[in-house]
Parts: C-alpha cells; structure tokens; sequence
C-alpha cells in the first residue's frame, strides 16, 4: 500500500519512501510534496519544506527515485505472501461465540 495515498502500489510507479523506505506511488508521492511545498510557501513558512508522510521529517522531490521494472519486480514479489503461507490468525483471533 502506498504511504502517501493509501492505494496499491503498482509497478509501474513504484518508489521506496526515502526516510521510511516504505512503498509509495513515485508520481503521487510526488504530488503531495509539490502540493505541501506551495501550501507551505503560500502559507509565508518561514522553512518551505515538505515532511514525509510517516517519519515528519523534511523531504524534496529530489530525493525520490522510481525503481526499475526490475527492482519493482523484486520488492513485490519478496512482499508479497502466498495464501499458503499466510499466518494461521490472519483473521484474527476467534471470538469466544464463534467458537460454540
């Protein structure tokens, strides 16, 4: 899921947070330190500065990079998981009325 937007990643437009190194769509993340860098001048902030959605700390467009189809490729497929090897509770507990 991507960080900034919440949305599934795709790997097309994949990049890794640069603070957090978790996954975010490049062009939104993108978008939303455009969007907080003019918010943040127009404001008259005295620091122009977008801050990373996760950690809050200052981050510049600069800084991203969009993987490679293959360095995409990668990431996905180490996370993700098989229905075989998902965890036994990955529901959740069972209430104690479901267990009647």
């Amino acid at each position: 899921m991507c960080v900034v937007t919440g949305q599934h990643i795709t790997s097309a437009d994949l990049c890794l947070c640069p603070r957090s190194g978790m996954p975010a769509l490049y062009s939104q993340y993108l978008t939303y330190i455009e969007t907080e860098v003019k918010a943040a001048a127009e404001a008259g902030a005295e620091e122009v500065v977008a801050l990373d959605p996760v950690t809050e700390s200052p981050v510049r467009a600069e800084e991203l990079v969009r993987l490679s189809a293959e360095e995409a490729a990668a990431y996905i497929a180490k996370h993700n998981m098989d229905k075989d090897e998902a965890p036994a509770n990955a529901n959740g507990p069972a209430s104690p009325s479901s267990r009647n």
